[in-house]
C-alpha cells in the first residue's frame, strides 16, 4: 500500500507530465499553422505555379524540337530512297539491254562494256543495302546481283550455267520488277508527321 505522501507525489509528477505534453503540442501546433500559412501564401502559390508551367514549358518544346528534327531526316531519308529508285530503273534498263546484246551476238563488246560501267551497277547495289530496311528489298536486291553478276556475266565468260540464256534473262527482269516493286512499298509507307509530345504518357 502506498501511503498518502507517497499516492500526493505520484499525482503531482503525473500533473507535471501531462503539463509538458500539453505545451508541447500546442508549440508543434503553432509552429504548424505558420507553415501552413506560409505556403498557402498568395506569393508562394504563384511563384510554384510559375515555375511548374516554365518547367512544363521548357519540356514541350524539347519535344516538338526532337520530332521536328526527327521528321526532317525521315523525309530526306525517304527523298534520297525516291531517287535512288529512279536512278536504279533507269541504269538496269540499259544494264539489261547490255545483257541482251551479249546474248544476241556481241559477246565479246559487251563483256568489255559490262567491265567499264559494272561499277555503276554495284554502287547502286551498294545504296539500296544502306538505305532500305525492309526484309522484302534485301531479299531481292541479293537475288538480282547473284543473277546478274554470279551467273549472267560468268555464263558469257565461259563458266557452265544449268540454265539458258533466256532463262537467266527473264528471271533477272523480273527479279528487277520485284525488287522495284518492293523498293516503292517501303518508300510509299506513311509519311512521318510531328508526334503527339504527350505520348510518351501512352507508350
Amino acid at each position: 500500500m502506498l501511503s498518502p505522501e507517497e499516492r500526493e507525489r505520484l499525482l503531482e509528477q503525473a500533473n507535471i507530465v501531462s503539463e509538458v505534453y500539453q505545451l508541447t503540442q500546442g508549440q508543434t501546433g503553432r509552429r504548424e499553422s505558420k507553415r501552413y500559412i506560409f505556403l498557402n501564401s498568395p506569393f508562394v502559390i504563384t511563384f510554384l505555379g510559375g515555375f511548374i508551367v516554365a518547367l512544363l514549358s521548357l519540356f514541350l518544346q524539347q519535344r516538338f524540337a526532337a520530332n521536328a528534327v526527327r521528321v526532317t531526316r525521315d523525309q530526306q531519308l525517304q527523298d534520297k530512297k525516291y531517287a535512288l529508285l529512279a536512278d536504279f530503273s533507269a541504269h538496269f534498263e540499259s544494264y539489261y539491254m547490255l545483257m541482251n546484246r551479249a546474248v544476241r551476238g556481241e559477246p565479246q563488246q559487251a563483256y568489255k562494256e559490262y567491265l567499264a560501267s559494272n561499277y555503276r551497277f554495284d554502287s547502286d547495289i551498294a545504296q539500296i543495302k544502306a538505305l532500305f530496311e525492309s526484309a522484302g528489298v534485301m531479299t531481292e536486291v541479293e537475288a538480282l546481283f547473284k543473277t546478274v553478276e554470279l551467273e549472267f556475266w560468268p555464263k558469257i565468260t565461259g563458266t557452265p550455267s544449268a540454265r539458258t540464256y533466256e532463262e537467266i534473262l527473264t528471271n533477272s527482269y523480273l527479279q528487277f520488277f520485284t525488287l522495284t516493286s518492293k523498293m516503292g512499298v517501303e518508300i510509299r509507307e506513311p509519311k512521318p508527321t510531328l508526334s503527339d509530345p504527350f505520348s510518351f504518357l501512352f507508350d
